[in-house]
């Protein structure tokens, strides 16, 4: 059985390669996506974040976020994750997935972004590049001789990886909504996220109080007037039919500054799937994490 590991995925929102059926109500016509300001951004710089993804318990990949200024732009910050397969899962399907984002080290809002793919089946090299003013995502797939490209048109959008650090510089508190436009590259969604509790959370990188939020992500049409009550409506009826592969999908962001990812841990129709983080460099632990004086 295959199962993707792709870290801008797997690392605080999906969880797999199927998404997650929708919690809250479709939208019913043109959808409202609220600008949220960022004070300041939670994250140090540089910084480095080591994640382990296990499958019903057993290790089966590892992964890694690093931010950075852009040396070459210093308005602008890198952030760039990659996973691979590790143990018996990389004996039975070798993959390593990465992702590069360039963003406004004020607004966090993507410039430019690469995503690579490396799998036995699959071996893939995207560029996207955003165009705010405009209002559109434009990809290609590199190192074909004639790269096909693909247009979305968005509100207020962000790529999965960039989207990680605005969640991480908000606030949130239990009982809180928000909403977000997310691409990847080749599709555009709606992101709900809502903020259930306050606890604390046990990681191998040390415990920390936690808040815990659950996605709800609907996919949207690619152009901006295909967003009618017929398109959702289709979309609902679509949905309901096809069969639920995640069951449950659940992270965890630290309370304590600069606020990172803590844990993922979704219950799908294979069995648990978990990431939780191992590792960090360049800030502070939580409280009773090794290393607190």
């Amino acid at each position: 059985m295959k199962v993707k590991f792709q870290v801008w995925w797997t690392v605080w929102l999906w969880g797999m390669a199927w998404p997650l059926g929708a919690q809250v109500a479709y939208p019913q016509g043109a959808v409202e996506v609220p600008v949220y300001p960022i004070s300041r951004p939670a994250f140090s710089l540089p910084e480095s974040l080591h994640y382990a993804f296990s499958w019903n318990g057993l290790r089966a990949a590892e992964g890694e976020i690093n931010v950075s200024l852009d040396p070459e732009n210093r308005s602008q910050v890198h952030f760039s994750a990659q996973s691979q397969t590790v143990g018996l899962a990389r004996v039975l399907w070798k993959a390593q997935e990465g992702m590069e984002t360039w963003s406004s080290r004020q607004t966090l809002k993507p410039a430019n972004a690469l995503i690579h793919s490396r799998e036995p089946t699959l071996q893939f090299d995207r560029k996207i590049v955003f165009d705010y003013r405009a209002g559109t995502m434009t990809s290609w797939k590199l190192g074909q001789v004639e790269p096909r490209q693909k247009v979305l048109e968005f509100r207020n959008a962000f790529d999965p990886l960039s989207l990680l650090f605005v969640l991480r510089s908000l606030e949130w508190q239990p009982g809180m909504e928000r909403r977000f436009e997310v691409v990847d590259g080749e599709n555009r969604y709606l992101l709900v996220l809502q903020a259930l509790a306050e606890e604390p959370v046990k990681v191998a990188a040390g415990t920390y109080p936690a808040v815990k939020l659950s996605p709800t992500l609907i996919p949207l049409p690619r152009r901006l007037q295909g967003e009618t009550p017929r398109w959702f409506e289709r979309l609902r009826v679509r949905e309901a039919q096809r069969p639920q592969m995640i069951k449950t999908l659940e992270f965890w962001i630290s309370q304590d500054p600069p606020h990172p990812l803590l844990r993922v841990r979704s219950e799908a129709w294979i069995g648990h799937v978990d990431m939780e983080l191992t590792s960090q460099s360049e800030f502070s632990p939580g409280s009773g994490s090794p290393g607190e004086k």
